[in-house]
């Protein structure tokens, strides 16, 4: 393709988007929302992984003890715990610390919390050495007479799982209908500028032009409503994302260091940015292809 040649279809593609503006608004629109909700759904999924992953390479088997226990049963049934060869920790919480937690994670007067002192029980939280054997630990803590309770971070992790492959399926769902709107819109945008130009495309075909001479800005005006349509919305996340990263940080009273983790958003853009851009220009090439394939074959 010679340079003149390509020039000459950018110049083309590029006024073909400012001819029809009311149609290539939309189209960049339609455009913008599928890739907006790509990037939220991908955003959020991402930050389940980086959460669940962060939950299986620190996971603690918390067990809560019969009140009745003594100190010196509680230290006699450390020692006991820790004969097994699968655990590498194991560390006491008593009543008082526990209370000592709840009012730092959740920023309540110590008065206040200091009532609740009594749903609280002493535990212990086990550290193991390979998290692979959770299951078998499990099963020998829970015939112990001494532990009343034992909570484990699997829950956290099958809900957030859940959670996942539920904003996974129906993501797929609403850019799925999306994509196809978008990709008419973009195809009725081209089909007024072919419309438009029609007179132009009867004399190069005449003179002898390709179709591919006649298919490029066609093709091109495509790209651009897809490119921009792409752009815009992934601005806008990059924005949105630190500043609602920021916001939850500084409002939220847990520690949210602790509660969950949020990936630098560069992190993730390494993945999504190639997506979009190949969901967005694919939807502006198949629009513009369909629209003018159809017009010369006519």
């Amino acid at each position: 393709m010679k340079l003149t040649s390509f020039n000459h279809f950018i110049g083309e593609g590029f006024e073909g988007v400012f001819k029809n503006k009311s149609m290539a608004f939309a189209s960049i629109a339609t455009t913008a929302v599928c890739i907006l909700m790509l990037g939220i759904a991908f955003l959020t999924m991402k930050n389940i992984e980086f959460n669940v992953e962060n939950i299986e390479t620190d996971i603690n088997i918390t067990v809560f003890l019969d009140e009745k226990m003594t100190e010196d049963e509680v230290s006699a049934f450390k020692g006991i715990v820790l004969k097994n060869s699968e655990i590498e920790s194991i560390d006491y919480i008593s009543k008082d610390e526990a209370l000592k937690r709840f009012v730092a994670e959740t920023g309540l007067p110590e008065e206040l919390a200091s009532d609740l002192v009594g749903a609280l029980r002493a535990s212990f939280e086990i550290k193991l050495r390979n998290n692979k054997d959770e299951q078998s630990v499990i099963d020998v803590l829970s015939q112990m007479e001494q532990i009343v309770k034992i909570n484990t971070p699997r829950e956290a992790m099958k809900l957030l799982i859940d959670l996942k492959n539920f904003i996974q399926a129906t993501s797929i769902a609403i850019i799925s209908i999306l994509v196809v709107v978008g990709v008419i819109l973009i195809g009725n945008t081209i089909q007024l500028t072919v419309y438009i130009r029609r007179n132009e495309i009867k004399i190069m075909k005449y003179i002898g032009a390709t179709d591919w001479f006649v298919r490029w800005p066609f093709i091109i005006e495509g790209l651009f409503i897809g490119f921009f349509g792409t752009i815009i919305p992934l601005i806008i996340l990059f924005f949105a994302y630190n500043f609602f990263v920021n916001i939850f940080n500084q409002a939220v009273s847990i520690d949210s260091e602790k509660l969950i983790d949020f990936m630098p958003i560069m992190d993730v853009y390494q993945e999504l940015v190639p997506i979009a851009l190949i969901l967005g220009l694919g939807m502006g090439i198949v629009g513009s292809m369909i629209i003018i394939r159809r017009h010369l074959r006519a």
